[in-house]
């Protein structure tokens, strides 16, 4: 909630200023307005609700990221007001959630129609916000640790690939701080050309069997339910699931930290900030012969999502010197009082320790992973 300081509302414990940080004038003049150490739910000024009002506001909001503003969004659909009843169409109110869905501020609000259940008599829109609602849920904690980590290091959540907004054409892409990328919709389209950066190969964030080797650039079929985002191979990814949004788990995931986790052949720390809780480390190590996890002791305890794998034939828990037994169902897996694996048919692993107290150590004997695919794409949700 916004708040005037001082007031009533921004003493309570979860009272938020918000202000702009970056807003141009013609998308020509780009100007700064709140100091930095303010600005922890920004939004980058008013739009037209056009595509040209959301390329406006990315350009705006990468102006934002290259002043080091931490935590900013835009307002969904454009806050100004356009023709017709609903003042903006189907197609650019959904990719502009799909979008905000990605960005630290997820800000749906301004003239005419902002309700996603007023844009078609079939629910389609509808269900797919809430598909995007509980994503950005999902990512609360990586979000309070790319927020925490960018703050203290001078740096911004958001990392365009461009070099500057005034050069024609320029890349619509962008890093969620360090390990996902994103590549908005920009126009009127169910396709998207995707130039995925060098260094890393890239996994598919809806389907764990596609992994796109960096460098590559594929053009993808984008129906209107999905969004192309992709998460760097060898990632640590913290997550808050309590729904089946992107296959990472369910409402039985509900108090559980959901580590997303792509293995490669490198050393991996993370580690996660908590709201008001201690920190913990995630430590993740694969020397081609056994696939090794580690997280510190926590109240919150921890599932492990290993993307892009085969089924293991064993998994150990070496902290209460114990295998881990598979299940082979998703009411086996969250009703099963002990320690369980379950490989849920879509490369997808599944690892539940039951015993928590003195953390967790997970061993995986010869793990296998899948390499890169890039040929075009359907997407699905």
């Amino acid at each position: 909630s916004a708040c005037l300081v001082g007031s009533e509302m921004c003493i309570r414990d979860r009272a938020l200023i918000m202000s702009r940080p970056v807003d141009s004038f013609s998308n020509i003049l780009y100007l700064e307005f709140a100091p930095r150490d303010v600005v922890w739910a920004g939004w980058v000024g008013d739009q037209d609700p056009t595509f040209d009002g959301l390329q406006s506001a990315l350009d705006n909001m990468f102006e934002s990221a290259w002043s080091n503003y931490v935590n900013f969004g835009s307002d969904i659909g454009g806050y100004r007001s356009g023709p017709g009843t609903l003042g903006r169409t189907k197609e650019l109110f959904t990719r502009w959630f799909q979008l905000g869905a990605f960005t630290p501020l997820m800000e749906n609000g301004g003239n005419k129609e902002h309700r996603p259940w007023m844009f078609d008599n079939t629910n389609q829109t509808l269900n797919t916000y809430r598909t995007f609602v509980d994503i950005h849920y999902q990512l609360i904690p990586y979000f309070i640790t790319a927020a925490s980590e960018a703050y203290e290091t001078d740096a911004s959540v958001i990392k365009p690939l461009a070099y500057s907004v005034y050069i024609p054409y320029h890349s619509w892409d962008f890093l969620l701080w360090k390990d996902i990328l994103v590549s908005p919709i920009v126009i009127n389209s169910t396709t998207r050309q995707v130039e995925f950066p060098t260094g890393n190969d890239w996994i598919d964030w809806w389907n764990a069997s596609l992994v796109y080797k960096g460098g590559d650039s594929v053009v993808l079929d984008v129906p209107l339910s999905s969004f192309p985002v992709f998460h760097r191979k060898g990632s640590i990814l913290p997550l808050f699931v309590d729904s089946t949004a992107a296959n990472h788990g369910e409402r039985r995931s509900s108090g559980y930290l959901t580590v997303l986790v792509h293995p490669n052949y490198l050393n991996h720390k993370f580690t996660v900030r908590h709201w008001k809780k201690p920190s913990q480390d995630l430590t993740v190590t694969w020397d081609r012969s056994t696939f090794i996890f580690q997280a510190s002791q926590h109240v919150i305890p921890v599932i492990l999502l290993l993307r892009s794998v085969s089924c293991p034939l064993k998994v150990f828990d070496v902290i209460n010197d114990e295998p881990i037994l598979q299940v082979f169902g998703q009411d086996d897996f969250y009703g099963f009082s002990q320690s369980s694996f379950w490989c849920d048919g879509n490369s997808q692993v599944f690892v539940s320790v039951s015993d928590q107290k003195n953390g967790v150590w997970i061993e995986i004997p010869n793990p296998v992973s899948y390499t890169h695919l890039t040929l075009p794409t359907l997407y699905s949700v």
